[in-house]
């Protein structure tokens, strides 16, 4: 009975130890396709859908020709790490249509991501397509329509718009592209809008102008490449689509190309006479020319070929500030400040950035902000080249607030300030080695409690890539790199996980950093590569789980004391395991649980049960104590058995005597 007791208790805990170690739960999981640096192709954004019936899904992916075929097009879908669906259009020598690819793959409940890829033909616009997941009974998981580019990434003088908006209300719309000719006309400006919900255009205009345009109610894609004037490498225009007649406008947008900055925006609240003082930062090093216009409804206010201080006259409402600033070549990267005021009062005080640098190899220049004002006080300023894959060239930071701007400090290592009770920013010129990538991290926080302001960490090149995931429970979690291997293994991968300025590990190549343990906090992955020599794009995945539970093991031995000779009943259940052995007093492989006796015993023995699984190896031993033989006057030694029976025999006599 005590056996069938002890039995159901251990089986009860094994059941309690499963219970509570469960499967372990993924927090961050994603999949990425990245593209050559040079002309590859276009990444669309990718689709994500949720499997809840395991079986057999098709994917299937069309060129819609619209306007004209494209000159490559694939996708592919992938979960956990994994490409488990591909399909890749095939087009036809001479100038046939490309026939619809399909796929068929099979899946289980989860979360699945369909990345399309693809290519303009040379001397084309770009394209449209069209991708669909159907489960087998028909049903569509995915279903939507894209388009491709021909312009991946702007070159030199260039920008390209591409932003969606949507249409409440059918009817004619008109489109303006305009030129504002500021610093000079641009050389070129195309534009296409496309309906989104079949891939059609409805507006193209090759140069600068108006035009009108039939809409449906949905959402639209608008597509504007322009180029600016060679030797000012500089320009700008505005587009807006509005309802005809001009009652309401649905979009609009004021876009600078080439090296002119984004504008500064501010508005003013009264009419007056206002002071715009326009200087160089000089950080981190002096700029080879400023200049500035100044907007306000359509109108030029004011007109500067250099620094200085000017009276403007302003009406109350939006004001831009459009600034051109010219980082000295050498430097390829600066800063200037700009202050509005009215008499004493301070209305606006900025500093920003000027990055003229092209590509990975040349300096670069970061700025981060807090997201509203700060307490005023002591600060300190850590700032940390992780040396990854390796050292940063040059390393400069100061800590700005509006116009203001601390002392700089050079390389890694801590810069104490004194804050006001406003808004923050660190700006961080970082220079690679040559044309190698690099990373870096910093924290501005309080000296004495370490309460954080701003925390970040920063690629220098574009083969960084980098995603911050929330950490909400301490604990230990796995971190995984994957290489796809689609359409081929990268030439390079490489992952380095992050916390503020503390480099929490690093994965070459592909793996795993198994049983982290981590605190709350925000970390950042931070993936390094690039695509095979011969392959125009390469995928890749991240994971962040928690780590698999240790083998847990319930190992008993009854009776733990026995005569010479005898024997003992050894019973274990282990969960988390796949593998267990024994050792010591008993030997083999032996399954994750079961029951077995042992031997005849003549010595106290230990036995030992290791048992391994996933989140690691346990070990458990149970000791079987051999009893002494007892000795009395020369007489034989007896067992409990014996005893108990001369007890019995005795009490019965006694019985019998008293019945007499």
């Amino acid at each position: 009975m005590f056996a069938k007791c002890f039995k159901g208790i251990a089986v009860l805990a094994a059941g309690l130890l499963a219970g509570m170690a469960g499967d372990a739960a993924t927090l961050f999981e994603t999949t990425e396709v990245l593209a050559d640096n040079g002309t590859g192709p276009l990444l669309t954004e990718p689709a994500t859908f949720t499997v809840t019936v395991a079986g057999n899904y098709t994917i299937t992916l069309r060129d819609l020709q619209t306007p004209v075929p494209l000159g490559s097009l694939e996708a592919i879908v992938a979960s956990d790490l994994k490409v488990v669906g591909r399909a890749e259009v095939i087009y036809p020598t001479g100038g046939a249509a490309p026939t619809p690819a399909s796929a068929t793959f099979q899946a289980t409940p989860g979360t699945y991501r369909v990345h399309v890829v693809g290519a303009a033909r040379t001397g084309e616009p770009g394209g449209a397509f069209g991708v669909t997941v159907t489960a087998a009974d028909g049903a569509a998981v995915v279903e939507r329509a894209g388009t491709v580019a021909a312009v991946a990434a702007p070159a030199s003088g260039k920008s390209v718009l591409q932003t969606k908006f949507d249409i409440a209300e059918a009817g004619t719309y008109e489109v303006a592209l305009i030129d504002r000719a500021f610093p000079a006309a641009l050389s070129a400006v195309r534009l296409l809008l496309i309906n989104e919900a079949d891939a059609s255009p409805v507006a193209t205009l090759s140069t600068a102008g108006q035009l009108q345009f039939t809409a449906a109610a949905g959402r639209y894609e608008l597509f504007v490449i322009a180029d600016s004037d060679v030797a000012a490498n500089a320009g700008l225009y505005s587009v807006a689509i509005s309802t005809v007649p001009a009652i309401s406008t649905v979009f609009a947008a004021t876009q600078p190309v080439g090296g002119l900055l984004a504008a500064a925006l501010l508005n003013v609240s009264a009419a007056g006479q206002y002071t715009f003082t326009l200087a160089d930062a000089k950080f981190p090093a002096e700029l080879n020319s400023l200049s500035a216009v100044v907007v306000q409804h359509n109108a030029v206010v004011r007109t500067m070929a250099a620094a200085g201080t000017e009276t403007l006259s302003l009406a109350q409402g939006d004001l831009q500030f459009y600034i051109q600033a010219v980082p000295a070549a050498a430097a390829g990267i600066g800063a200037y400040k700009m202050r509005l005021a009215q008499g004493t009062q301070i209305v606006d005080a900025r500093t920003q950035v000027a990055d003229a640098s092209p590509a990975a190899g040349t300096p670069a220049i970061f700025s981060f902000s807090s997201r509203s004002a700060v307490a005023a006080g002591p600060r300190r300023l850590t700032v940390k080249d992780f040396a990854f894959p390796q050292a940063l060239a040059s390393l400069q930071s100061v800590v700005v607030q509006g116009d203001t701007i601390s002392e700089v400090r050079d390389g890694s290592g801590t810069l104490d300030v004194t804050l006001r009770a406003e808004p923050v920013r660190v700006l961080i010129a970082a220079k690679a080695a040559g044309s190698t990538n690099a990373l870096f991290g910093f924290t501005l926080a309080t000296q004495s409690l370490g309460a954080v302001d701003l925390e970040s960490t920063q690629g220098v090149g574009d083969l960084f890539k980098s995603q911050p995931v929330e950490i909400t429970k301490a604990g230990r979690y796995d971190l995984t790199l994957a290489d796809l291997q689609f359409p081929a293994s990268l030439r390079t991968a490489a992952l380095a996980v992050t916390n503020g300025t503390t480099l929490v590990g690093q994965i070459f190549g592909g793996g795993s950093i198994a049983s982290q343990q981590l605190d709350p906090g925000t970390y950042v992955l931070n993936f390094l590569g690039q695509p095979a020599s011969a392959e125009d794009f390469g995928s890749y995945g991240l994971k962040v789980a928690d780590s698999p539970a240790p083998a847990a093991i319930t190992f008993t031995a009854s009776p733990t004391t026995v005569q010479a000779g005898q024997k003992t009943t050894l019973q274990w259940t282990a969960t988390n395991a796949t593998t267990c052995t024994a050792s010591n007093g008993w030997s083999g492989v032996r399954a994750v649980s079961g029951s077995v006796e042992s031997e005849a015993l003549q010595a106290t023995t230990t036995f030992e049960l290791n048992c391994s699984g996933v989140g690691g190896n346990t070990s458990s031993a149970v000791t079987v104590t051999v009893a002494a033989a007892s000795k009395k006057g020369g007489g034989g030694s007896m067992d409990a058995f014996v005893l108990a029976c001369l007890g019995a025999f005795a009490v019965t006599v006694g019985l019998r005597r008293q019945r007499r």
